[in-house]
């Protein structure tokens, strides 16, 4: 049995956010009680969920009614669990753990409390009112099959390059859809509006509803505001809403925005679902258009982009004309996948009629039913256990991985991170017999990072280009030291590399040097291949000499006993110099990071590992799953007919279930819609008739004949009807009454 308490929303975040002078939300606690009239002293603890937040116990003064004083006990029984929205429950509290009987009523209640920061507060602990629910455990009705177990994890799929993981579990299998999901990522914009409130740009309450004349790419449409950048200027910021809800899964390829005469434009900034789509204005035309009509079927525009363009002060309300270019892919693409779409763009106005001060943008996931293009869940900010804006809307942050609420009968949570890569995140040397020691300057704060932007001063801040893992490949093989100690690669073997430059000597000197005397970069063979393993090529690598002097010997090209620096170049192998090492020309444009090399100690055949975070992207990382169907036809429900019963058989003096002497009965389970249930005795004589019409699966004997009166002790045969199936059951009934003695008529 599954007891949820989730399923008001605005009452959950209320609770959570609760905050009273020193007292603020902690946790949940489940408790059982013996019957619907027994007090919180009767109740048993079932579970406390609690915020991970290193709490745990509630340890406080409470009065102990054995020594008739107060004493430190345990309040709460938290563990620092994280918050759950459901419990499974399958044993019985109150009969030794025994399970739970189907067709019987079991009470229960879920309470949430709150903790004072002030030690010395009493009380120390707040509790809300406790209001039960009778929860009655049963198998599922007649004819249904249930294809999803509870705790069942679905099968999730991605899509994209983020170090994501997405997990779908089954919590009610009752109400699973059987449909196709998809957990995708947006950009939810914030302002704060005259009231002093925060409010989402796409809600009734925004600034700058879309006025759409129509809306193609259907629903899609733009929101804006007026953001007060200066004295003088305003950055008007546009919304792409609801695009990810097109009918055809087709994006936009690109947005133009007319401006309406008096409107300065000053500047616009890049935008699309990876920030690099230029903007183009044309003052003529008093235009700004991010990409373009080009049916790409792949168009940079996902939904939540953000569109700034700086303009001088407006009057509002301000109206701007938008049209947004269908990519085509519904209509192109889509009849492979059963998918008839068509090339509609996106024409409209939106209107910006108040300006603000502040604005904010969050990342947040979502669950969209794909095959219903529904969103189900939305606005989602808790990663990895934490909701990562707790600060900002002054609410629980360790939460924990369950605090998801529960949708369409299943539970997903994402563990992610939208943080780029900064440094090297780690070195896997499984596949290796020697000995490396490699990280970069930001491990020393020689550099803000280990982007090679920030080491070398020049290089790729792509995200796409940051996050690719590379592999070290030892193919080399050294020669013997000549006359003077130095030590080559064997040519064949290893790698070519550009040497920019040495601490310890001057290139001119340098042994290798092919034009001696002159100290400009120049080639030298490594004893290892640099590979980008996502894209599975070799590229170019730069390096430094930090620690050899020319009087080393031996003398490495690549020191493999010290310190090297190293440049990964992130374009394809080619055995040329980059012209000059500086960093201000464009051939080092694809450096992505700085490596620091304190030991290479290698062996031929090595392989090292250089793995980088890859961060979630919105419009280009997606999780897909499928939900368990509940199905239901005529043929199980027919089949299921045998599994009717009646419980207790025999009914000996009294049903566990029953409250006192005027209310005995039994229960017939498994029953359709729709029964006729006739009791006979053994002469034939029909004792009572009860007829069903209800989607409960069971009804009851009230042990009484037709008269009201009750049934004498005996055996009874009990015909159930069925008219909608055509079918019948014959049961057998064994009475056994207490000794009647009516008080009652």
């Amino acid at each position: 049995m599954v007891l949820k308490w989730d399923q008001d929303s605005e009452s959950v975040n209320k609770i959570e956010s609760h905050k009273d002078g020193s007292y603020s939300f902690q946790g949940y606690v489940v408790y059982q009680f013996p019957s619907k009239d027994a007090s919180f002293q009767d109740a048993k603890i079932v579970a406390t969920y609690d915020l991970d937040d290193g709490l745990g116990k509630v340890i406080g003064p409470a009065f102990d009614a054995d020594a008739g004083v107060v004493l430190p006990k345990v309040l709460k029984f938290g563990s620092d669990s994280g918050i759950k929205r459901y419990i499974t429950i399958n044993k019985d509290l109150f009969k030794a753990g025994a399970p739970l009987n189907d067709g019987t009523k079991y009470y229960f209640a879920v309470t949430s409390y709150s903790v004072s920061s002030k030690a010395d507060a009493v009380p120390l602990v707040l509790e809300s009112k406790v209001n039960k629910v009778v929860v009655v455990p049963q198998t599922p009705p007649p004819g249904v099959r249930l294809q999803g177990e509870i705790g069942e994890g679905l099968t999730v799929t991605h899509e994209g390059t983020g170090d994501a993981t997405v997990k779908s579990v089954v919590v009610d299998p009752s109400a699973t859809t059987g449909d196709n999901y998809v957990v995708g990522f947006k950009y939810q914009h914030y302002y704060l509006d005259s009231d002093g409130k925060w409010k989402e740009t796409n809600f009734p309450d925004s600034i700058g509803k879309s006025l759409a004349k129509t809306k193609d790419i259907s629903p899609a449409y733009l929101t804006g505001i007026s953001f007060i950048a200066s004295a003088t200027t305003r950055d008007l910021k546009f919304t792409v809403k609801d695009l990810e809800l097109a009918p055809d899964y087709s994006y936009c390829d690109g947005i133009k925005l007319t401006f309406p005469p008096g409107i300065e434009i000053l500047s616009a900034e890049p935008s699309g679902n990876a920030g690099t789509t230029p903007a183009v204005i044309d003052l003529a035309a008093n235009t700004v258009t991010w990409g373009a009509n080009d049916t790409t079927q792949n168009g940079p525009f996902h939904g939540g982009e953000l569109l700034t363009v700086t303009v001088n002060t407006p009057t509002l309300p301000l109206d701007v004309d938008y049209l947004m270019w269908d990519d085509g892919w519904g209509f192109l693409s889509g009849p492979s996948y059963g998918i008839n779409g068509e090339i509609k763009n996106a024409v409209g106005t939106v209107t910006i009629s108040k300006e603000t001060n502040y604005f904010r943008t969050e990342n947040q996931w979502y669950v969209k039913n794909t095959t219903t293009n529904q969103v189900v869940l939305d606005k989602q900010r808790v990663y990895n256990g934490t909701n990562i804006y707790a600060d900002f809307w002054k609410v629980p942050a360790n939460v924990g991985a369950n605090a998801s609420p529960i949708v369409d009968g299943f539970q997903v949570t994402v563990d992610g991170s939208f943080d780029p890569p900064v440094q090297l995140g780690s070195v896997n040397t499984d596949d290796a017999k020697g000995t490396y020691d490699i990280d970069d300057y930001s491990f020393y704060g020689w550099a803000p990072t280990g982007r090679a932007i920030d080491a070398f001063g020049n290089g790729t801040s792509s995200i796409d280009q940051l996050q690719k893992d590379y592999e070290l490949r030892f193919t080399g093989e050294y020669e013997a030291p000549d006359a003077n100690g130095v030590v080559y690669v064997k040519e064949g073997t290893g790698s070519m590399a550009t040497l920019i430059g040495a601490r310890g000597y001057s290139l001119a000197d340098h042994p290798m040097n092919p034009n001696p005397g002159t100290d400009a970069p120049f080639l030298v063979r490594i004893p290892f291949e640099v590979w980008n393993i996502d894209d599975n090529r070799q590229v170019n690598l730069l390096i430094y000499d930090r620690k050899q002097s020319l009087t080393d010997n031996p003398f490495y090209a690549f020191n493999p006993n010290d310190r090297m620096y190293a440049y990964i170049n992130n374009t394809a192998y080619a055995p040329t110099v980059v012209n000059s090492g500086d960093p201000s020309n464009s051939d080092t444009d694809s450096l992505t990071w700085n490596l620091i090399f304190w030991t290479t100690d290698w062996q031929n055949g090595d392989i090292v590992k250089l793995n980088y975070d890859n961060p979630l992207q919105i419009g280009k990382d997606a999780f897909m799953f499928t939900a368990p169907k509940v199905t239901k036809d005529l043929a199980a429900e027919k089949a299921d007919v045998e599994k009717i019963n009646v419980f207790p058989n025999p009914y000996y003096g009294v049903n566990p279930n029953e409250i006192n002497k005027y209310q005995r009965f039994v229960t017939f389970n498994h029953l359709p819609q729709k029964a006729v249930i006739r009791v006979f005795n053994l002469a034939g004589q029909l004792i009572k008739t009860i007829n069903k019409d209800n989607s409960d699966q069971f009804e009851k004997w009230d042990l009484k004949n037709q008269s009201g009166l009750p049934a004498a002790s005996g055996l009874y045969i009990v015909h159930i009807d069925m008219p909608d199936l055509g079918k019948t059951k014959i049961l057998k009934v064994a009475i056994i009454q207490e000794t009647q003695i009516l008080d009652r008529f």
